[in-house]
Parts: C-alpha cells; structure tokens; sequence
C-alpha cells in the first residue's frame, strides 16, 4: 500500500474500521552536554567566549505515544538509520497485538526504499502515515 501524505477525516474513519491502534512517532537526540560557557575582555574589546570542552556522549532514542498516553520507545547507541527503525517497528507490532498506523514526520530515513520495502511486507501489520511537510 502506497504511504500516505496525511491523515483526514475518512482515513480515521478507516483506521477505526480495520480496529487497528494509532501511533504517533518521533526521533530525538540526547546529548549530554554542558552548554553554559564564560567570556571575557577588557573595556572596549571585543569578548571572546570560552566553552566547556570535553567529549559529547551522544544516544538517539525513538518513540511512539498512543491517544491513550501508552508510549513504546527504544535507545540507540549508535547512527539512526533504516536498520534501526526497522527494528523499532518490528518491536511495535510484535507488541500490538492489532494493526498499527504509525504517524511519522518527513524525516528521510522514514522515506528510505530500505523501511518502504518492510512496511510492504507487512502492510496488515503496519502502516506508515506522514505528516504534511
């Protein structure tokens, strides 16, 4: 089934028809890092600012919140890529239990051939719906 740009009112009616359940999904990134810094000069020159230095551990983590406040989401140690959204999805409807429609932003690995090609494999599973851009 071909992704949809958004969602309306008769898809609703559809999806409540197909007794499936309505995800909405996002990525973000958690980064810790100070970013408080000082700064410096004298009466008349311009400040140069000092920042904290140091390594920025970094993690991603992607999750999905239901109408119903129910939330599924998982931590990556690593790049945020097809692979690791595949895996996400996978976790998703193994857990649902009924079809998902998942609500997804524009982000360009949600688009990649890589997740349209699982998604066609399981379309009475899932579904991908896209946010206007």
């Amino acid at each position: 089934m071909k992704p949809r740009s958004s969602c309306d009112q008769s898809e609703v009616v559809y999806i409540g028809a197909e007794g499936g359940e309505i995800h909405w999904g996002d990525e973000t990134a958690l980064v810790n890092t100070d970013v408080r810094g000082t700064s410096y000069a004298p009466a008349g020159k311009t400040a140069v600012t000092l920042a904290v230095g140091g390594t920025r551990p970094k993690l991603s983590m992607i999750a999905t919140v239901k109408n119903q406040s129910k939330t599924r989401w998982m931590i990556i140690d690593e790049t945020f890529d097809a692979q690791k959204l595949i895996e996400f999805l996978q976790a998703l409807i193994k857990d649902a239990g009924k079809k998902v429609f998942l609500i997804l932003d524009n982000l360009r690995v949600h688009h990649s051939k890589l997740v349209k090609a699982w998604v066609d494999e399981r379309e009475d599973k899932i579904e991908l719906l896209y946010l206007p851009s």
